[in-house]
């Protein structure tokens, strides 16, 4: 899935057929131009037509994902099913890890992060408020808003997004007071790994259980938890914490940190196949390096295997500056 860098695309989709000369390749470009009948018929691939409009942070980004994941399920045979980001780029020997996916049986590879309950426990809403003219108006109202907003913060959260001028507005979702949410929520990396059987789980469960849905629709950043969420709800998927794309975030960033030779020092001690993300002028030997890195032996990289809670991640988010996150471990499955 694809909205940006057009140079940068081509090349990741030229090297995982490189690497992976037997994977079918679907390509989902958000807007025109991004990608070329050329270069689709050079590395074998195919592309998603879509309508649908994403809106960070947003039901429209589970949209799109879902829309790829139907069409991959109905047009393509595969074992199994990996979502990357077209800014990623492999840092491992595509096949060999397509192997040790399979040996590990998993049905998923999910990267959890720590919990954010207020993702859930709240309605939210993308709004985008009448502008106020004079600059004077406009703090005026967020100084009222800042003023009011303790008083209400149990049951109303409002603040301005980081990626646009709309702002996000929460409500505290009422069934939860004495309830529990329909799903057992996790949060993760939607750049994930699903064998077939668990694509099959996760689009049966959101085709038949419109009550789990409409939940995750008013879910902030949904495309964090919706299908990592239905994933764990299947007590007969086995489900693992462990990164398909390496992703580091600094405290209080909402992108992933610019891959440089450090970040890719750090990406190499995980099992991850992918590393994201690689800016559009990207240094030479930050694609060197990464390519380096694929040429690593099967001895050479950590295994895939589950993150043992309580253990520094490298991927996710910082709980403070310069303080990496922890492995949090799965949640008991419910429903």
């Amino acid at each position: 899935m694809c909205h940006t860098d057009r140079e940068g695309l081509a090349r990741a989709l030229r090297r995982i057929r490189e690497l992976s000369p037997q994977a079918q390749i679907v390509v989902r470009p958000d807007g025109p131009g991004l990608v070329t009948s050329q270069l689709l018929a050079e590395v074998g691939a195919t592309a998603v037509d879509s309508d649908v409009r994403i809106t960070w942070g947003g039901w429209s980004m589970m949209q799109a994902e879902l829309e790829v994941l139907e069409h991959v399920h109905g047009t393509v045979d595969v074992d199994h099913v990996v979502l990357v980001s077209g800014q990623d780029y492999p840092i491992r020997d595509l096949a060999q890890w397509e192997a040790q996916v399979r040996a590990t049986g998993a049905d998923a590879l999910v990267d959890v992060y720590p919990p954010m309950e207020e993702d859930w426990q709240y309605r939210w809403w993308s709004v985008q408020p009448p502008r106020l003219g004079p600059r004077i108006a406009r703090r005026t109202v967020k100084w009222g808003w800042r003023r009011v907003a303790p008083a209400v913060h149990g049951a109303v959260l409002f603040y301005q997004g980081r990626r646009d001028s709309r702002w996000a507005l929460g409500v505290r979702r009422a069934e939860l007071v004495r309830g529990r949410p329909p799903v057992t929520v996790i949060k993760g990396s939607q750049w994930l790994t699903m064998s077939s059987r668990a694509l099959d789980s996760v689009l049966r469960r959101h085709r038949e259980d419109p009550a789990v849905r409409a939940f995750f629709e008013r879910t902030r950043i949904s495309d964090e938890s919706y299908v990592q969420s239905l994933l764990l709800a299947d007590a007969s998927l086995r489900v693992m914490d462990c990164p398909t794309t390496f992703a580091r975030f600094r405290y209080d960033e909402w992108s992933p940190t610019w891959l440089d030779l450090d970040e890719l020092a750090l990406a190499a001690r995980t099992p991850a196949a992918f590393a994201r993300k690689l800016p559009a002028d990207v240094d030479d030997a930050v694609v060197a390096e990464a390519d380096r890195l694929c040429a690593r032996r099967g001895d050479e990289v950590p295994a895939i295997e589950e993150a043992v809670p309580g253990e520094v991640k490298l991927t996710g988010a910082e709980r403070a500056p310069g303080l990496p996150p922890v492995a949090t471990g799965l949640a008991a499955a419910r429903g």
